[in-house]
């Protein structure tokens, strides 16, 4: 969660394969973790936690720069799936989440930590912009993640 890391990814176009295979890891993580114990559910509950990370950073690509539109905002869609597919790097722990002592724990914690690195991610992407609508519109992102997930 540190705001320099995030910034070095936004100015590197290099990362965006990084980022989208970290992103499809984290969604087979979250897949595993999600199942309880049932592995016919590992590939349903991934796609759909690969296509909940996916709407999330549209959501924010959406709504923090169409909504309204900044003409002189210069940021693509390629940033923010570059930030937020390492912002989603915790969700690696998810996988732990199918030992049933722990997985509230974890899943709570992972969760957390997903949402804290989102907003600082996309903070750094707009930086000039005010952090209550940052949180919020993450917050909104997580809810429509956790809604597709939930669809399993």
């Amino acid at each position: 969660m540190d705001a320099t890391l995030y910034s070095e990814i936004r100015d590197d176009r290099k990362t965006l394969m990084q980022a989208i295979i970290l992103a499809v890891f984290t969604s087979l993580f979250t897949g595993i973790g999600s199942s309880g114990g049932y592995t016919e559910k590992i590939p349903s509950l991934s796609l759909l936690a690969f296509m909940g990370w996916i709407s999330w950073v549209l959501l924010i690509y959406i709504a923090d720069r169409k909504c309204p539109p900044k003409p002189d905002l210069k940021t693509d869609l390629s940033t923010i799936f570059r930030v937020m597919g390492f912002a989603f790097l915790p969700g690696l722990f998810k996988a732990l989440a199918f030992l049933p002592a722990f997985s509230y724990i974890i899943l709570f914690g992972t969760t957390i930590w997903i949402i804290a690195g989102s907003v600082i991610a996309t903070q750094q992407v707009f930086h000039y912009r005010s952090m209550r609508r940052i949180i919020l519109t993450n917050l909104v992102g997580w809810m429509c993640y956790q809604w597709i997930l939930s669809q399993a």
